[in-house]
């Protein structure tokens, strides 16, 4: 589907920082008038286009290796990434930084909970505290006291992920149960 081009010398750095040395075409036109992207370009470049761009990847890093596509593509084909999102705050929900030791890939379901790992999942309508927790935003009650609400939030979250948990070989499983 890739066909294979000469490298180019003077190709841009892609978002300004990373170098696309793939030695084919990472984007090409079908015959049918759609367009095809390479899966592990997407990736590289999604990952290049949060640190350059998005403000709540501000002080992430790439590790100088993963600067180069080639090198990300060669980590990638030997990780189980069909269907998966690229996740650097599972291992260690402190790294600001993409590397081979920092990242893995994760399902939706695991992505969800990381992604929803953040806040209370406690809001004040009127006179009353409402809960809620997941992805489904699942209302898990209403309360008159805050402190009633967020423990009903923890207790709903620490419940999910356990369970979860039990659904994964490691490392996914120690890291989601270091979540609860």
């Amino acid at each position: 589907m890739f066909e294979e081009r000469p490298l180019l010398n003077r190709r841009k750095p892609v978002y300004g920082l990373g170098i696309n040395d793939a030695d084919y075409v990472v984007r090409s036109k079908l015959a049918d008038g759609t367009r095809a992207m390479c899966p592990y370009y997407t990736v590289w470049m999604n990952m290049l286009r949060r640190v350059t761009s998005e403000p709540d990847y501000a002080d992430v890093t790439i590790c100088n290796e993963w600067i180069t596509f080639s090198r990300f593509k060669e980590w990638m084909t030997t990780q189980d990434w069909e269907g998966k999102f690229l996740d650097k705050d599972l291992l260690d929900p402190n790294s600001r930084t993409y590397s081979p030791d920092t990242c893995l890939f994760v399902d939706r379901h695991v992505n969800n909970v990381i992604r929803n790992n953040k806040g209370t999942g406690v809001t004040k309508r009127k006179n009353r505290y409402v809960a809620r927790y997941g992805s489904n935003n699942r209302h898990i009650g209403s309360y008159v006291s805050e402190s009633d609400a967020i423990d009903a939030y923890k207790s709903a979250r620490l419940e999910h992920i356990s369970s979860l948990a039990l659904e994964y070989d490691e490392p996914i499983r120690s890291a989601l149960l270091r979540m609860t």
